[in-house]
């Protein structure tokens, strides 16, 4: 197979022909671009608004030829085995360019600016093709613009006031909704302005983008201000989580709002029609086992979970604080595990089985380290982790940046349940579980190899009632909306109480 440099010096005839349909879409905005150079390279001065979109659009557009024939003239050396990162300098004509807008900008207030945030340009920046990989300018400017020095258009924007540029992405979400999958460029403007919040509250965008880009910044300025280390590992976990705000009420606001009010609270915070939403949910859509069955609503499934917890007296919110704990114990177990034999790694986790033990009151176990394999605790974890992530189906934009959640799967083994089924286990196929009856050879099998140094990947196929296995993208869902989920991934609300010995709060509700 060759090598990405053998691609770009070596093209086949298929990428020649697409590439050239591409390019002889851009003669017009090279040739305005040609005269508006002068004989040493540099830019005559920008005098009209016309000049200056001719200028911005065509060094979008050129943007990702130049740097693709950069990579391959740099890398013809056989040493050089990875793409390199090449700054602004390197690009006289965008750095011209660059200057010439930002010029433009400083002496013409206001104009623009207003060109910048009109629909007409946005959608004209949406259907400017790209040179190489990038499909529009619109993508080539996400992906590149940035606020330091040497980048894309970096005296342009900061020539611009931020909030042109946030609206600028509101306006983009409007034309072409793709765009949603990624919040890092309005972050970079929301983290100067005086008033983020306010000012992410005037934009035009739904409720669960405003919360998203509000919690990017607030974790920033956490960051930035304290230092990442200013919190304990479980202390800084618990703010990561907890940064976006509940979509939904308490359980009991939850049963009073009914299936209408719970579908229109969604509709509003997504900005999606409930059809479009559940279609989302659905199996082989934004996950292949999916969130609810094609059979089922949402909004029938988060009720159906509240009015089991309120008349229970069991709030969703400690079933969650519960497995939060779990989670970050088994996160510590796994790393553990992982650099059992690279002591400076496991040295770095000491900080973790520290909090562990300071704020949880949990000891590990002396000879392992872990504390599954403690007596003393009540469980027995195993997680497992994955590259990529799993999105929110209720945020168009990733959460994984900010939660962290949403990579891996916890499998949690209830010792007491465990042990109380075990006495009276008999030798035939009649053990209760959550999902399927698996027999009592299957589960024997299942408990093989999962000793402290090795361990079976995680299945789905048995999970014995004393056993839950849970995605832990599941917390941010089951705490900001109540929601269980209704596939095969599914742990009741009364299934993972009794795991994790959540107890009731209160018991006025039990008759109700």
């Amino acid at each position: 197979m060759g090598t990405m440099v053998d691609t770009l010096a070596h093209p086949s005839a298929e990428v020649v022909e697409r590439m050239s349909k591409r390019w002889n879409r851009l003669d017009s905005l090279q040739k305005c671009l040609q005269e508006l150079t002068q004989v040493d390279g540099t830019l005559r001065q920008l005098e009209t608004l016309e000049e200056c979109e001719t200028v911005f659009l065509a060094t979008l557009a050129a943007w990702e030829r130049w740097t693709g024939d950069m990579f391959v003239s740099r890398n013809k050396d056989k040493d050089a085995d990875k793409p390199k990162d090449f700054p602004l300098r390197d690009r006289p004509a965008a750095s011209n360019a660059d200057d010439a807008v930002a010029y433009f900008i400083r002496t013409h207030p206001g104009s623009f600016e207003d060109l910048f945030v009109s629909r007409p340009f946005v959608e004209r920046l949406c259907q400017t093709p790209g040179k190489t990989w990038s499909e529009t300018a619109a993508e080539i400017l996400l992906a590149n613009v940035q606020l330091k020095e040497g980048y894309l258009f970096s005296k342009t924007f900061q020539a611009l006031n931020p909030m042109v540029a946030l609206h600028f992405y509101a306006q983009l979400l409007q034309v072409a909704p793709k765009f949603r999958c990624g919040t890092g460029w309005p972050q970079m403007f929301i983290n100067i302005i005086d008033e983020p919040l306010k000012a992410v509250d005037t934009l035009p965008l739904t409720p669960s983008m405003k919360d998203t880009l509000k919690a990017g910044y607030a974790l920033k300025k956490y960051q930035t201000t304290n230092g990442e280390d200013a919190l304990a590992p479980f202390e800084y976990a618990r703010l990561q989580h907890a940064v976006l705000p509940d979509i939904l009420p308490g359980d009991s606001g939850i049963v009073d709002m009914g299936t209408a009010g719970i579908a229109q609270a969604l509709v509003v915070y997504t900005g999606l029609s409930i059809e479009q939403l559940e279609s989302r949910l659905h199996p082989r859509s934004y996950s292949i086992i999916g969130f609810i069955k094609e059979s089922d609503h949402v909004s029938d499934v988060i009720l159906q979970d509240a009015q089991w917890l309120h008349q229970n007296g069991i709030s969703r919110h400690a079933i969650c604080d519960k497995l939060e704990e779990l989670i970050f114990i088994a996160y510590y177990e796994y790393y553990l595990k992982l650099y059992r034999n690279a002591p400076r790694a496991r040295d770095r986790l000491t900080p973790c089985r520290l909090d562990i033990t300071k704020l949880l009151g949990y000891e590990p176990d002396q000879d392992t380290g872990c504390f599954s394999t403690n007596p003393q605790f009540p469980f027995e974890l195993a997680a497992e982790y994955y590259l990529g992530s799993q999105g929110d189906p209720f945020h168009d934009s990733p959460t994984y940046p900010i939660t962290g959640l949403g990579s891996g799967e916890l499998r949690i083994t209830n010792k007491q349940l465990k042990a109380s089924y075990q006495e009276t286990m008999v030798k035939k196929d009649a053990e209760p579980t959550t999902e399927q009856q698996p027999t009592s050879k299957q589960i024997a099998e299942q408990e093989e190899g999962q000793g402290v140094e090795e361990e079976k990947p995680l299945r789905r196929t048995l999970v014995p009632a004393y056993q839950c296995q849970i995605p832990n993208l599941a917390l941010l869902l089951i705490r900001r909306l109540c929601f269980f989920e209704s596939t095969s991934i599914r742990a009741s609300p009364q299934h993972l109480a009794t795991i994790l010995q959540v107890q009731p709060t209160s018991t006025t509700n039990k008759n109700h």
